[in-house]
Order: structure tokens, then sequence, then C-alpha cells
């Protein structure tokens, strides 16, 4: 290989993280404490900037906090599997709590892999039951304010019923959504997020920067 060709290989190994040479994940490492991700986040249209921060990390759990605009929610992720515990749920702006939690990512992650799974969501407001199935769709490029990465494109497909804690319902729904999983120095980190459910709840978000130790 010549000396151009050599110098275009390496500044595309740097500037295009790859998810895996085999294109499969056995499990990534955890975050740690300082690990930080900036989202631009955008609700029924309206843009927000989104960061989370990891700012402890015990036995069972890494705690983040997590800045929408002036609003500071409390997040929490399993340390087992990544599965999100606490947040904030983006559509209504609620600080909510998954249980047992919501299964982003299932290990190992490759092409073709499925997987389903139950959670009950607390929300400041709601109780709602879901039924959620995921898909690996494949592996693509993406571009983000952050740059290009390749990464997994999960589909996902949720049933609904809801309840507000005040009494009335239940509400029956579907929700569809599409998000881009990578691996970023050996941690997993959403790309981008597109949401839609049939209650008219819209978001997206796209990465603009990732500080990871």
């Amino acid at each position: 290989m010549n000396k151009q060709l050599w110098v275009s290989a390496l500044l595309a190994a740097f500037l295009i993280p790859a998810v895996s040479a085999a294109q499969k994940v056995e499990r990534t490492k955890n975050w740690e404490v300082g690990d930080k991700l900036t989202y631009d986040l955008v609700v029924k249209g309206r843009s927000m900037r989104l960061v989370e921060e990891v700012v402890e990390v015990t036995d069972g759990e890494i705690r983040m906090s997590q800045r929408i605009d002036d609003r500071t929610y409390e997040v929490a992720h399993s340390t087992r599997d990544l599965s999100r515990l606490k947040g904030a749920c983006f559509p209504s702006g609620q600080a909510c709590e998954w249980l047992p939690g919501d299964r982003w990512a299932d290990f190992p992650l490759e092409k073709g892999k499925t997987w389903s799974f139950t959670m009950t969501v607390r929300s400041e407001a709601f109780i709602t039951e879901i039924a959620s199935e995921r898909k690996v769709e494949g592996v693509e490029q993406i571009e983000t304010p952050a740059g290009r990465f390749e990464a997994y494109r999960v589909a996902a497909a949720e049933r609904l019923t809801s309840r507000s804690k005040a009494g009335a319902g239940p509400y029956l729904g579907m929700a569809s959504f599409t998000y881009w999983l990578t691996s970023i120095k050996g941690k997993l980190v959403f790309v981008k997020n597109e949401y839609v459910n049939s209650f008219g709840e819209t978001f997206s978000r796209e990465l603009v920067s990732a500080e990871l130790k």
C-alpha cells in the first residue's frame, strides 16, 4: 500500500468508530464516573439540549444526571445489562421509572437479533404497561452532529396500556421507534433515536458529543 492510501485508511479508522470487525458485540464496558454524552433533543418540534453525565457507579446501578434545558433528572441503568431503570420520559418530560427495566440492548448484539419483554413505566401522572419487541435490523453508517458512525439499527414495536394515577383509563395505544447504537471506547452509546406513538407523542435525538474515558 502506498503512503497516501495508508494515511487515508488510518484517518478512516479514527473518523468512523467500528462497531466490530465481525459486526457482533458480545458485551461492552460499563460507563464510568465522568463519562458525558450530549444530544440534540427534539420533542414535538421543540429543540432542546440533552446532557447526560455519570455521577456514581455502585454494584447494581450506573447513576447519572440528565439535564434537559433547565430541568435535571436522576437517571439509573443496571450494571448487569445496561437496562434503563430511571430517567426522563422524553415525549412527556416527566420523571419516570422502568420496572424491571427497559432492555434497550440485548447481548450479544448482531444483525437479526430479536428480544421481547414486558415492563411497567411509572411517570409523575401515569402508569403504563408495555409489551415490547426489538430487532437488530442491520449495521449501517449514520451521520450525526458528532460525526459519522457505524451503528446497529434497532427497530421496536410496543403495545401500551396506560392509566392515570387519578384513576382515568385505560388508554390503549401503540409505539414504534428506531434507534442506532454504536461502541465508542468500548462503551455502548445511543447515536440517534426516532420515536412516535398513537397518542401523538414524538421525539428524536442525535449525538452531539461523547466524552468518554
